[in-house]
């Protein structure tokens, strides 16, 4: 029987019948945030690889969000040494608000995947919206929690993008930024309220015309 508690490689296998060897994983992190970079990831495996894919499917990969930093942290450690290659992209708030969203996801995704060091035959991509361009690619809903590559660059972009926004907090200390990452808080809210925006801030969204409407 499959644990379903944690991603699994089925969808990876299933492109060998395919003839695909390099397959590779994508997803985002930082769409929702107030502040910070949009940062996506992209992780690559090798299918003729099995002793790799049989360590990968034991480290406890699993959508960033159901690990604590020191797992994701741990687990990050443990899979960039074994996959071909991974990448992340990271486009700003100025870049997200000049462009809008969609754009922005297709940029920061094409990116990452173009900085691979193997061109991948397949790309998987989290959730139902085709953002890489270019190569073939399946879409899979909530694809952090079902596929480990998914799951993989999931983690990648997360545990890089927290830690530029830990670096952010020094810079910027009025926010909390180490401990919301840019995203919506009382904390954050109420800095926002009392003091306004900073530079890494995405002032165009709606969030700050409506800031004020917002209790703490």
């Amino acid at each position: 029987m499959i644990d379903t508690k944690y991603p699994n490689l089925n969808y990876e296998y299933n492109r060998i019948t395919m003839g695909d060897r390099y397959i590779c994983g994508v997803d985002e992190v930082g769409r929702g945030a107030w502040a910070g970079p949009l940062s996506v990831g992209a992780v690559l495996i090798d299918l003729t690889d099995r002793r790799v894919l049989s360590e990968l499917v034991n480290l406890g990969i699993n959508d960033s969000k159901k690990l604590s930093p020191k797992k994701r942290l741990q687990v990050f450690n443990d899979f960039k040494t074994r996959i071909v290659s991974y990448s992340i992209a990271h486009l700003s708030n100025k870049d997200c608000e000049e462009v809008g969203m969609s754009i922005a996801l297709k940029l920061a995704a094409n990116q990452a995947v173009e900085s691979l060091a193997v061109a991948p035959d397949h790309i998987f991509v989290d959730g139902p919206v085709a953002f890489v361009g270019k190569i073939n690619q399946t879409n899979i809903v909530r694809g952090d929690s079902k596929s480990i590559v998914i799951a993989a660059a999931s983690i990648a972009a997360k545990v890089t993008r927290d830690k530029l926004m830990q670096e952010y907090s020094l810079k910027y200390p009025e926010y909390g930024f180490d401990k919301n990452k840019g995203y919506p808080s009382k904390f954050h809210i109420k800095a926002l309220q009392t003091i306004g925006p900073c530079d890494i801030h995405r002032t165009r969204w709606k969030f700050m015309q409506k800031i004020y409407h917002y209790e703490c």
